[in-house]
């Protein structure tokens, strides 16, 4: 008997092991073997299912999941690469993600438009064309829905589809040269073009002869590999006032409020920020500490500014 990790195992399998059986934690470990050929699919069977738990202390409350979510700066879950129950916690909080919290952010007058890819449509289980219509009701600015793609006369095709799916949409495009020829070519229609993965101030300045309605840098992304995002948000917006570009500036992959801040402080147009970056903006706890404050003291007045 060998026991080990489900990935771990499959690793072995797929070197030469040959064991008689294997029980993997996940399903994905054996849909791989499968896949490679190393195992049948009538050779599979599914012997038990287990449940996610989250475990959460509130000394007030028990609170909604997504309520957990919004008001956790840290959550832990075991490596997705690692563990099935990683993989499966990381899926599961990925779908709580959707159209209500749109919804729930749109009174506040922090939207002004919304920003989807493919992957984030595929995580909401639905529709493609329903999803996207929905949101364009809601949101008066744009909506910016991604091609899939990759040659300019498919590219062209997706990109008149999802512009004739309401007026306020921005086709996305990657900054590819077949991206930026379909761009030219959605332009010249008067559609609105999103050009996406942008990771270099040239790549910038290509985008804007190209007369893209937006550009969007991803900040987060050179962060992680050692490289300042912000310093290529300054370096475009510099580049765009020296020439009179109308290209606005669309900082993408924000990861923190430093980086909603730096991008205003600097002069960005626009920002896509995750609904979690958005609540964190209005708190602080000073603000929390002060409204306290003048609550306790107005409750020892025991009035009230209604009538009652």
């Amino acid at each position: 008997m060998n026991l080990g990790g489900s990935n771990n195992l499959t690793t072995t399998i797929i070197r030469g092991a040959t064991p008689d059986i294997i029980i993997s934690a996940g399903e994905l470990p054996i849909e791989n073997l499968v896949n490679i050929g190393l195992i049948t699919p009538e050779n599979t069977i599914s012997l038990w299912t287990n449940s996610l738990v989250i475990i959460h202390y509130n000394e007030d409350k028990m609170m909604s999941i997504k309520s957990i979510l919004l008001n956790s700066k840290r959550i832990g879950i075991a490596d997705p690469n690692l563990a099935p129950a990683g993989y499966y916690a990381k899926e599961a909080l990925n779908k709580l993600i959707d159209i209500k919290e749109i919804e729930n952010l749109l009174p506040t007058g922090f939207i002004d438009g919304v920003t989807t890819n493919p992957s984030l449509i595929a995580k909401q289980g639905k529709d493609m064309k329903e999803i996207i219509k929905t949101i364009c009701s809601l949101v008066k600015g744009p909506v910016s829905a991604e091609v899939t793609a990759i040659d300019h006369k498919k590219m062209l095709k997706e990109g008149e589809y999802l512009a004739s799916i309401a007026k306020n949409i921005a086709v996305k495009v990657p900054l590819t040269p077949d991206g930026l020829k379909t761009c030219r070519k959605l332009r010249e229609q008067g559609i609105m073009v999103n050009v996406t993965l942008c990771f270099s101030a040239g790549q910038a300045l290509l985008a804007a002869k190209a007369e893209a309605s937006f550009i969007s840098p991803f900040i987060g992304r050179l962060d992680d590999i050692g490289e300042k995002g912000m310093d290529l948000i300054e370096d475009i917006v510099v580049m765009y006032e020296n020439y009179g570009f109308e290209t606005e500036v669309l900082v993408a992959s924000v990861r923190s409020i430093q980086h909603v801040i730096d991008a205003a402080l600097i002069g960005a147009h626009v920002a896509t920020v995750p609904p979690k970056i958005i609540h964190e903006l209005y708190k602080h706890q000073l603000t929390d500490k002060g409204l306290k404050a003048f609550l306790d003291d107005w409750a020892k007045t025991g009035q009230s500014i209604l009538p009652q």
